[in-house]
């Protein structure tokens, strides 16, 4: 009977960690959406670490550093004033975050969708990789 109890502990041990890391990634790349959604370009940089890679569909780089993430995305921002991206499915595994998103650049228009894969670390946002690409 020791023994049971001992193993049902660690049981929910392993478990409680495995949902607070899911938890942990899972709220970055979240809060990361609602700045997106807000174009708030302050907030959304601030959820990525410094030195962040976007990796295109193909496996090449798309964006490295803070710097060219905010100028990239200041400019998508600023021109699209109705931008909204909704999450369709979402798969988490520790501090893996793999989402189905569908974004819409206007009112009315059609949404695209796309599959992004984003890897989590210390708090931030450190690689994104497109399965399925918005360019």
């Amino acid at each position: 009977m020791k023994k049971l109890i001992i193993v049902l502990c660690a049981t929910v041990s392993c478990m409680m960690a495995t949902a607070q890391e899911y938890n942990k990634a899972a709220l970055v790349v979240q809060e990361q959406i609602v700045a997106y959604n807000a174009r708030n370009l302050d907030a959304f940089a601030a959820l990525y670490s410094d030195d962040i890679i976007i990796y295109k569909a193909s496996g090449e780089v798309s964006l490295q550093g803070k710097a060219q993430l905010k100028e990239l995305f200041g400019t998508f921002f600023k021109n699209n004033p109705d931008l909204y991206c909704y999450i369709e499915d979402r798969i988490v595994l520790g501090d893996t975050v793999i989402d189905h998103e569908k974004i819409q650049l206007q009112k009315g228009r059609p949404f695209m969708e796309f599959i992004a894969m984003y890897k989590v670390k210390d708090g931030k946002i450190a690689e994104v990789h497109f399965l399925k690409s918005p360019y």
